[in-house]
């Protein structure tokens, strides 16, 4: 088998790929970002999305707490190899 040397490759698709037969767009009134919480705090423009920003937010602060509050159960599952 002989190589081309005059071919590229294939540059890698993006995306979602073109449909193959006849396809309709679905028509709603969602507007991408319409949940997020835009705000401007300390020279920073924040865009978060507040359903996941709190559940996400409560999680990691019930974790450090536990984590706190349980050092030596905590640090002895993570730092110690079972001995066995």
């Amino acid at each position: 088998m002989a190589q081309d040397t005059n071919s590229q490759p294939e540059p890698p698709q993006e995306g979602v790929p073109a449909p193959e037969g006849p396809a309709n767009l679905i028509d709603t009134d969602y507007v991408i970002g319409q949940d997020n919480i835009t705000t401007n705090k300390f020279g920073f423009d924040v865009d978060l999305h507040g359903k996941v920003f709190t559940i996400s937010s409560l999680l990691i602060l019930f974790f450090v707490i536990i984590t706190l509050a349980l050092p030596d159960q905590m640090g002895r599952s993570s730092t110690v190899p079972a001995s066995g």
